[in-house]
């Protein structure tokens, strides 16, 4: 007999109809709120700063090995997006295929003179979608854009053959699939500085033996009951819920509170993220707000435009996963970027001990090698001394010594400069001891 469902949340409600399927519960977690916040589109929104609306619009990286169940969990939320446009009446429009911005474009441009088309994009393995990785970088800057589009200003686009073209009020939820080794072609430091991260929820699973699930009796009768709860739930929701939502008192203070006491991040990298965090927990709790009411008062009653606190508490816990995630996701993308080059050098001299200056930069890149003794002294591992002996004809010459433990985690929390000052890399360094 399939289980009574009653009003229970939606996001509750895609993890039941998931069980047995051995998908991370993160992913979802993660997903179905993605799914939610594609299907209001431009309905609903939060007013920020007086000018600037808000949606429920996410961009979600499932990141993972191989079988780690990311797929599995993309597929099981376009099947119920599927449902929605073919039994209730609703029309989210999807795209899944090749990821290029002419084809994104040409898909949700509606008219100069008209709001774009809402759009969910579907990338099962996101590298395969973006294809070549510089053009990979140049979609990921245009979605980058696009993600903040909707205030109010066009997003043109403009060429000399075809003149200008605009999308008004963009709209675009974004699900992917990928793993650390194909993001990296992809992905490097600049485009994390520049934001990425502040708009993309990098959710991080495994399936291994630490990971693992036990694998549950998968019940079709019972998925069934749940796939149906949801599909008519949700087009509820998106037929009945429209306009303006607003922070109720409480949810108010307690986002505010929230904002004044969070801690700064622990890599200046991630600032662009956690100065973005109190945008994300608006459209995180919006979504919360109508998972959690599918059958809350009418909307000509205006109950539930009154965003709770209970989903604001909730949306304040999501962002704190997100910034750990984030994190997570650097260290993972970035280490091949990185992490040789740092630790040959910090190897080299733990092994050792003593040597001039002069014979480590022949053995390293010069430009490199600065920065990276700047950073090592700063954290009180090396001493440099300049031989002021006039006997000796090492006179004038920089000795480098070690003097501190080798780390087996070294946080290069401050500035690691690689490329003339210019760029920095905050990693963690994690290796074992060399003894």
């Amino acid at each position: 007999m399939p289980e009574t469902i009653e009003n229970i949340n939606l996001i509750e409600a895609f993890r039941r109809a998931a069980v047995g399927t051995n998908i991370p519960l993160r992913y979802l977690y993660w997903v179905s709120m993605t799914m939610i916040g594609a299907v209001m589109q431009r309905q609903v929104w939060v007013v920020q700063n007086a000018w600037d609306r808000i949606y429920p619009n996410l961009y979600t990286f499932c990141v993972g090995g191989s079988g780690s169940g990311k797929g599995q969990a993309l597929n099981i939320a376009n099947y119920m997006i599927n449902g929605m446009n073919t039994y209730c009446d609703t029309e989210v429009y999807v795209y899944r295929g090749k990821l290029t911005f002419a084809a994104l474009y040409d898909f949700i441009h509606a008219g100069n003179d008209k709001p774009s088309r809402p759009v969910l994009l579907f990338a099962p393995e996101l590298a395969n979608s973006l294809g070549d990785p510089r053009m990979g970088k140049q979609f990921l800057a245009t979605m980058t854009d696009l993600y903040e589009s909707h205030s109010g200003t066009p997003y043109t686009e403009g060429t000399r053959g075809k003149g200008f073209s605009i999308l008004q009020e963009p709209c675009v939820s974004w699900i992917a699939a990928t793993n650390h080794e194909d993001i990296r072609e992809i992905i490097s430091e600049k485009e994390i500085r520049n934001g990425l991260l502040a708009r993309v929820c990098a959710i991080i699973e495994r399936r291994d033996a630490v990971g693992r699930m036990a694998l549950q009796e998968h019940n079709q009768e019972r998925f069934l009951a749940y796939y149906t709860y949801i599909i008519n739930k949700m087009s509820m929701v998106a037929k009945e819920y429209t306009g303006e939502m607003y922070l109720s008192p409480d949810a108010t203070l307690y986002w505010r509170n929230w904002h004044m006491k969070r801690s700064e991040p622990a890599a200046e990298v991630m600032r662009s993220t956690w100065n973005r965090l109190p945008m994300m927990a608006l459209k995180l709790s919006m979504v919360h707000h109508l998972a959690a009411r599918p059958d809350g008062e009418h909307p000509e009653g205006g109950g539930w435009r009154y965003i709770s606190e209970q989903a604001m508490v909730r949306a304040c816990r999501d962002t704190g996963y997100l910034l750990a995630s984030a994190e997570s996701f650097v260290e993972g993308t970035l280490d091949d970027q990185y992490n040789p080059k740092l630790y040959k050098i910090a190897a080299y001299l733990y092994d050792v001990r003593e040597c001039l200056e002069s014979k480590v930069a022949r053995r390293f890149d010069q430009k490199d090698l600065k920065w990276v003794l700047a950073e090592l002294a700063r954290m009180g591992l090396i001493e440099r001394e300049e031989i002021n002996d006039p006997e000796s004809r090492l006179c004038g010459k920089i000795m480098v010594r070690w003097i501190g433990p080798w780390q087996k985690r070294l946080t290069w929390d401050a500035a690691v400069r690689i490329h003339e000052g210019q760029q920095a890399a905050y990693k963690r360094i994690v290796r074992e001891p060399l003894v």
